[in-house]
């Protein structure tokens, strides 16, 4: 089952409090309509009488045995410290998620799970987009950066571009000043097979933390 905790939340525009129920643990299996509002944007995102409109960031374990993904959810603003919290996803898994320390029953559950860390829903959906597609978010993390350096835009990780859609011939992509790019769909295949790229991607998913923010926060 999924966890909502209630929590009082102030609009960071006006200051009014807003009692919410924030997500500690996603079960989307039993749970799919949480899958349909992230997807679509509105997941913990409020809207203020004073107009302003904000998300809220939480910690949660999003959890889909159906498409064997597993994913921790961390605040963005604790990116920095992924190498830690990256670990510490993966002694979590390993004691309950169904790694070498958990049940047998457990492991026999979870075989060729997606284990991931994120930071922030938006990289949530940025995942869940690539998966329901086929495409490996390993490329598209690659892909992201590639996007950053061929702009000569500064390497920063608040600027990195987001996969938001799976056409039929491009991936497309948002940045966060609204900027949009769509690579044809043979810039991936490429990807996918190219030995630069293939040493790209490796280096970014090195551990469940696979995204630009791998070289990005050093």
């Amino acid at each position: 089952m999924s966890v909502l905790q209630p929590e009082s939340i102030a609009c960071p525009q006006c200051g009014r409090v807003h009692e919410l129920r924030v997500a500690a643990s996603v079960n989307a299996t039993r749970n799919p309509e949480l899958r349909k509002v992230i997807m679509d944007g509105g997941f913990q995102r409020v809207s203020c009488h004073c107009g302003g409109h904000f998300r809220v960031e939480s910690e949660f374990l999003w959890i889909d045995w159906g498409r064997r993904q597993w994913v921790a959810v961390f605040p963005p603003d604790r990116e920095p410290g992924w190498p830690a919290l990256e670990s510490r996803v993966e002694e979590l898994w390993r004691r309950d998620g169904g790694g070498g320390e958990a049940p047998a029953s457990s492991r026999s559950l979870t075989r060729q799970i997606t284990l991931r860390t994120v930071f922030g829903v938006a990289a949530l959906r940025e995942k869940l987009v690539a998966w329901e597609s086929g495409i490996d978010d390993a490329v598209v993390a690659a892909l992201s950066l590639q996007i950053l350096r061929d702009g000569m835009r500064s390497l920063r990780p608040e600027v990195r571009p987001r996969l938001v859609q799976v056409a039929p011939q491009a991936l497309v992509f948002q940045g966060s000043e609204g900027e949009h790019w769509e690579l044809p769909r043979e810039r991936y295949d490429e990807a996918l097979v190219s030995p630069y790229w293939v040493d790209v991607v490796d280096a970014l998913s090195a551990g469940t933390y696979v995204d630009p923010g791998r070289v990005l926060f050093r």
